[in-house]
């Protein structure tokens, strides 16, 4: 008898201790009760229209999708492309990267001769920025506002060789020029 009644208290200790220990922790609440911002909107829009680039044969094998993050020291808003083990020298690697800048810019509405906005363009700032306001209502953020959130954008391609960085190009958006670290 002794040995059922402790069986059956340590078999509902159990279950109810299980049941007070369910639930989210304390970072998982706090994310699930963190508001997201127009900018973090803004951030997952732009990934989402840079994932559309990648797509079908307009984008070249050797590298991945661009990824977008936000260096908070500089102040910038990044369009990573990377590629590793895709080039075996630097002169490729630079014309590769050239090509996909070329094609980043041209998705936002940049001649990538000139680094500024083709005439055609719907907003007198970049299809980039575009994607950091409100979607179709008139609580929109100023012209003004966006055309110098432009100038945050910068592209940046890291091509890589196993245990080695071959080199990093980085441009602005507004930007016919690319810099080359080797």
């Amino acid at each position: 008898m002794f040995k059922n009644v402790l069986a059956l208290t340590l078999i509902l200790g159990v279950i109810v201790s299980g049941a007070a220990r369910a639930g989210p922790d304390e970072v998982t609440r706090k994310l699930m009760n963190a508001s997201p911002s127009l900018f973090d909107f803004g951030m997952l829009r732009l990934q989402l229209r840079l994932n559309d680039l990648t797509g079908g044969k307009y984008w070249p094998n050797e590298f991945y999708s661009p990824t977008v993050s936000y260096d908070w020291d500089q102040d910038e808003v990044r369009i990573i492309i990377t590629s590793f083990n895709k080039f075996d020298d630097k002169e490729n690697a630079m014309s590769g990267c050239k090509d996909v800048f070329s094609k980043v810019r041209d998705l936002a509405f940049i001649d990538p001769k000139t680094g500024k906005l083709f005439s055609i363009s719907p907003d007198p700032y970049s299809q980039y920025a575009a994607v950091f306001q409100h979607i179709d209502y008139q609580n929109r953020i100023e012209s003004d506002d966006l055309k110098d959130f432009d100038k945050k954008f910068k592209l940046v391609c890291d091509v890589r060789k196993p245990g080695q960085a071959l080199l990093v190009g980085h441009a602005p958006l507004l930007s016919s020029k690319i810099y080359f670290e080797m």
